[in-house]
């Protein structure tokens, strides 16, 4: 690698943030987006409204409201990465791989980057989950696609580096005898364990005792409150039945499913939710059900499926200290409306929050050690902050040993760490 600047770069499903290294130190990140409300996070989104017109970060949301939705809208584009069977889509009447759509976010923060040291660098550490995917197989192909990514990019050299790991890095407080750490780091698409001994701020490769990871996360909770609060305001529990035939018909799993996951929405055929509409709407006769499926129709028609996850999102977020909230979206003549209860969303979540302790639990069991002999917990990372896994990590370890990190940027100060020791050989 380079020996005099070197990235460090933490692409998240939510967020990205970007450090770096020179011989002089680590810089912990970099201002990449000055329409955040934290210039050193970017939301990792990608708008085009036509071709040769490309946005990014916090500036998506409101061109893609302003242009009525024309256009592609991409949020929680990571988790691609690891889809086997997605090989790209059609943009703008080009058909894109799964690399360039990823490819062309990081290259747009690298130039970022570039400019802003005035420097052209195509060097890099880069974090990344323990696993991408649910299989050894589609963990293999979402590295496999994420380096050529970031190739295409412009990164020459890269060296990739467990997000947990790079957690652990990032960590201050110093000690005098050896003590073993968990890692928890949870962000919008995958759920990170390792267990490590720490000490002194430094540790080898021989100290990380495991590692364990699920494709299960922040965007998982989202899916939970589309599916139960959302979609049944857009016909998802709609039957009917043709005329001289006893089978009820409705919506596909396998639709719903893509209709309440960030990342699979915006690759939706059309076609296919217009001929479910229209199918359903010659046989249905409530009047509530035909309100439901033109609630669809119009989302679809004006393009708001992202404004509207945009408000679910922020459902979550609100459900975490408050015991109750009523989500209400009404545009364009859609009308839903869900009062959710924080007890009930909950329960519908327990078996997302179980896999994820599960996956804990692999790790102790990896690195041969009981709740007990873990010193304390190194929390980072969005989705550690939700009340289900905050409380499930206090019940486990004690609050006492809970040590709540940079929830966004430990990853990326572990990373330009790594970067510095790398300039320094």
């Amino acid at each position: 690698m380079s020996n005099e600047l070197i990235y460090a770069l933490d692409f998240g499903t939510s967020n990205t943030l970007l450090g770096a290294a020179t011989p002089l130190g680590s810089i912990d990140s970099i201002p990449l987006d000055f329409q955040n409300k934290n210039p050193h996070v970017m939301r990792s989104l990608i708008y085009t409204p036509r071709e040769y017109e490309w946005l990014y970060g916090n500036e998506c949301y409101e061109k893609y409201l302003t242009n009525e939705g024309e256009g592609r809208f991409f949020r929680s584009f990571k988790s691609l990465l690891s889809r086997e069977t997605f090989e790209g889509t059609t943009i703008h009447d080009k058909r894109v791989s799964v690399e360039e759509i990823v490819a062309r976010f990081i290259r747009e923060v690298r130039n970022r980057a570039n400019s802003f040291y005035q420097r052209d660098i195509d060097s890099v550490v880069v974090g990344r989950p323990v696993m991408f995917g649910d299989t050894k197989r589609s963990d293999e192909v979402a590295l496999a696609r994420f380096e050529k990514a970031l190739k295409m990019a412009g990164f020459k050299n890269v060296e990739f580096c467990y997000e947990p790991v790079a957690a652990a890095k990032s960590y201050n407080e110093t000690y005098e005898s050896k003590k073993k750490v968990l890692i928890a780091d949870l962000g919008g698409g995958t759920s990170d364990f390792s267990v490590i001994n720490l000490q002194n701020k430094r540790f080898s490769s021989e100290d990380i005792l495991s590692v364990a990871g699920i494709n299960v996360a922040g965007d998982s909770f989202d899916f939970n409150l589309m599916r139960d609060y959302v979609m049944p305001n857009l016909g998802s529990r709609v039957k009917y039945k043709r005329p001289a035939s006893n089978m009820e018909n409705g919506l596909s799993k396998k639709l719903l499913d893509q209709l309440c996951s960030p990342a699979i929405f915006s690759l939706i055929n059309d076609t296919h939710i217009q001929n479910y509409v229209e199918d359903a709407l010659d046989f249905v006769e409530e009047e509530s059900d035909i309100k439901k499926l033109e609630n669809l129709e119009r989302l679809f028609d004006h393009k708001l499926g992202y404004d509207l996850m945009r408000n679910v999102e922020n459902s979550k977020i609100y459900l975490s200290s408050h015991s109750e909230t009523k989500l209400s979206y009404k545009r364009w003549g859609m009308n839903i409306e869900s009062l959710i209860q924080k007890s009930d969303y909950f329960e519908s979540c327990s078996e997302v929050s179980e896999s994820i302790d599960k996956t804990l639990n692999e790790a102790l069991k990896l690195a041969n050690c009981r709740t007990s002999d873990i010193d304390f917990v190194l929390c980072t990372g969005g989705t550690v902050q939700h009340p289900l896994i905050a409380k499930k990590l206090t019940e486990k370890f004690g609050v006492e040993k809970i040590r709540w990190s940079n929830i966004h940027g430990a990853v990326t100060k572990g990373l330009a760490a790594r970067a510095f020791e790398l300039i320094q050989k």
